[in-house]
């Protein structure tokens, strides 16, 4: 973040010495067509000044307060999201005590001993046919 600072301060250097000698190179009086009746005539580079910072004004006032309501937000959403964790995780205590099984299987009991390398073995075990069943 000091980088970032050390930048815009260079960035505001930069701008306040071209604003000087925008104001050196123009010294002609302007007036404003909307405030004549309570403005005296302005150098040029006042009103440009002035045109600069209403512009930044104009573009960072609301994202600063839109990025304010966020992270107030988002405050407040992380208490929630801690707040519902505590309450779906058992006490230390009970958590301790509880016995772990091993992950769910699908088979009913233990494999039978078939071969790994399908080549070494019938790696079905038939159950003989007998004609008796049939009929």
């Amino acid at each position: 973040m000091k980088s970032v600072r050390i930048i815009r301060l260079i960035l505001l250097v930069a701008l306040a010495a071209y604003l000087w000698l925008f104001h050196t190179a123009n010294r002609q009086q302007v007036e404003l067509p909307v405030f004549q009746s309570f403005l005296p005539p302005l150098p040029v580079a006042y009103v440009v000044g002035f045109a600069l910072v209403f512009g930044w004004l104009v573009g960072f006032l609301p994202a600063r307060i839109a990025a304010w309501q966020r992270s107030r937000e988002v405050a407040r959403l992380r208490a929630r999201v801690a707040e519902l964790e505590s309450q779906a995780r058992p006490p230390l205590s009970e958590r301790a005590t509880a016995v772990r099984a091993g992950p769910p299987t699908t088979y009913p009991a233990a494999e039978p001993d078939v071969p790994v390398i399908p080549d070494r073995g019938n790696p079905f075990h038939e159950v003989p046919v007998s004609d008796d069943e049939a009929g």
